[in-house]
């Protein structure tokens, strides 16, 4: 019976065992049908490894048709899509037998450019043979995009997308080694923009920043692709022009990039000015290395803005020892600070009509350990432009109020004392706030501190001048315009600034005896400041002359040696107690 034959049971089995193996063969393929990973099946054991099987997912990925690449050798996948390098690298491991893992990069239908990692593993037979590879693909494009732009980030200025430091110094470091191997030149170009802060202050930041962002897309324009342009600073900019066969050459491109950041900016409905200060450093004549090149890129950058900015300046090695002069002077400004080499003299002011001291002016004075007593002129411009400018004006204003506070307990706290502010120093934030915080600490009248700004200085900045004006009067503190008559296109902004007094240029009083011209000028500069309601000072008066033709046209007060010179803090107290009561 049927039932009881050993043949026809054992058929049985067998065939329920293959029925098995199908449904796990078919659940297998199903499986590699439906992962999102590509699979790839290729053989081993022939020189070319052929491609025996590759699922919908692979298609996808790599945008080629089993059809296409069945039959074909493991390693066309990577043509195209891997550099030399990683494509030997492929080869080998597939000769060797062992795993690898490599990034291919192909554009898909859309045109967008995908990365797909792919690792393959060796696969061995019941004999421990390696008959084949499988290879599993996985998309890793949005990985490879997020690490790509945190790179940029890394490297890259936020604002401009230009270099950062980081990796102008790497490129920098790059385009020295290529040029010492082809022996050719590398041209640091450093810019620094004029008149940025002016720009910021005037127009606000999303001007600057338009400012900034056209700059750098002229430079960009201008580079090549072996080129690199970063942003050093706030408003300055390198550019590294790399492997130039001459210098004839870069020149040139020098001359471009220069006339190029001399166009105006347009922003909203205005142009605004820019301008730029350039230095050159050349390698190898300038420097061996990448510091050493922008270095001295940058001590011919301050050489161009010292004559006069708005040029190009190549570097030269006389220039290091200026730049190293000017160093040594900011450095000794520090120490002078510190060990208290500077000190404050006081000229006392003339009333014409009364014959009393109307005011005093503190003058600044540095006793250096050197050079002997410096007077302001030979150093306080190089304190403006190195930032110095505004530790000392601190310290001026402490001993201003020192002294208003020796003079109240005197009984001589109605006289005002006139200190100079410096354009760097009243452009700080909040410097009228701290001006008046100070005062009010030490119970100080507002009215006896007069700020003295040189008209050269108003005119700099209008809109912060007229700021500084208002917030000037909100706190009842005086103005007062120094040197006024240096540049008369100040004149129409002398009824927004409300100053207290006016003091005229020196230039202006010490010719008006014998030039009639100079005269005219004098008696009209007068008119004005009254009609304004304006105190005039005519200061560096010298002559019996001078005063007399002074008084005559009705100028308030006079200082200077005809008087009086600059005093210590003791002869003033010496001079106003001798005063009549």
């Amino acid at each position: 019976m049927s039932a009881n034959n050993p043949n026809l049971q054992s058929d049985g089995l067998a065939q329920l065992a293959r029925d098995e193996r199908e449904i796990r063969l078919c659940l297998r393929e199903r499986a590699l049908h439906a992962v999102s990973n590509g699979i790839v099946i290729a053989r081993c054991g022939v020189p070319e490894c052929p491609i025996e099987y590759v699922n919908p997912a692979f298609e996808r990925l790599t945008g080629l048709r089993a059809e296409g690449v069945v039959g074909h050798d493991a390693l066309s996948l990577a043509a195209g899509a891997l550099d030399d390098a990683a494509h030997a690298a492929l080869a080998d491991a597939i000769r060797a037998r062992r795993a690898h893992t490599a990034v291919l990069a192909r554009q898909d239908s859309d045109g967008q450019r995908r990365h797909v990692e792919l690792g393959i593993t060796p696969v061995d037979n019941e004999l421990g043979e390696i008959t084949h590879f499988i290879g599993v693909l996985t998309d890793v494009t949005q990985a490879y995009q997020r690490t790509r732009y945190l790179e940029h980030e890394l490297t890259h200025d936020p604002l401009t997308g230009l270099a950062n430091r980081k990796l102008l110094w790497e490129r920098l470091e790059q385009a020295l080694v290529v040029a010492q191997r082809n022996k050719s030149l590398v041209v640091v170009v450093l810019a620094d923009l004029h008149g940025f802060k002016h720009i910021n202050e005037s127009w606000g930041h999303e001007a600057g920043d338009a400012v900034l962002k056209a700059v750098a897309g002229r430079l960009a324009e201008a580079a090549r692709a072996a080129d690199t342009v970063a942003r050093l600073s706030a408003d300055e900019f390198v550019l590294v022009l790399a492997d130039q066969p001459s210098l004839r050459y870069a020149m040139r491109m020098i001359d471009r990039v220069h006339a190029r950041l001399a166009q105006p900016v347009p922003y909203e409905r205005a142009s605004l000015p820019v301008a730029a200060s350039v230095g050159v450093a050349v390698y190898p004549h300038d420097g061996g290395n990448a510091f050493d090149l922008v270095r001295c890129a940058d001590i011919a950058m301050y050489h161009a803005k010292a004559a006069g900015g708005a040029k190009a300046s190549f570097f030269s090695p006389d220039m290091k020892s200026t730049t190293e002069s000017r160093h040594r002077l900011e450095a000794e400004m520090r120490e002078a600070l510190l060990h208290d080499e500077f000190f404050l003299v006081y000229q006392p002011r003339l009333s014409l009509r009364s014959g009393r001291v109307a005011g005093v002016e503190a003058l600044l004075r540095w006793r250096h350990p050197q050079h002997g007593v410096l007077l302001p002129p030979s150093f306080l411009p190089e304190a403006e432009e190195n930032g110095m400018a505004v530790p000392i004006g601190r310290w001026v204003f402490d001993e201003v109020c020192a002294l208003m506070a020796r003079l109240r307990d005197a009984g001589h706290g109605k006289l005002p004392v006139a200190m100079n502010a410096s354009y760097r120093q009243f452009s700080e934030p909040n410097f009228v706030a701290r001006v008046g915080e100070q005062l009010q600490r030490l119970g100080l009248a507002p009215d006896t501190l007069a700020l003295e700004l040189t008209e050269e200085a108003l005119l700099r900045n209008r809109e912060l001048s007229r700021e500084l004006a208002r917030q000037a009067r909100a706190l009842g503190l005086r103005l007062s315009i120094d040197h006024f008559g240096d540049g008369l296109t100040s004149l129409g902004e002398l009824p927004s600034l409300a100053a207290a007094n006016l003091t005229m240029t020196p230039g202006v009083v010490r010719d008006i005896v014998p030039d009639r011209a100079a005269a005219a000028l004098t008696r009209a500069l007068i008119d004005i400041a009254h009609n304004l309601d304006m105190t005039v000072v005519a200061a560096s008066v010298e002559t019996q002359g001078q005063t007399e033709f002074l008084r005559q046209h009705g100028c308030d007060e006079i200082q200077g040696h005809f008087y009086s010179g600059p005093l210590t803090a003791e002869a003033l107290g010496a001079l106003l107690e001798a005063e009549p009561h």
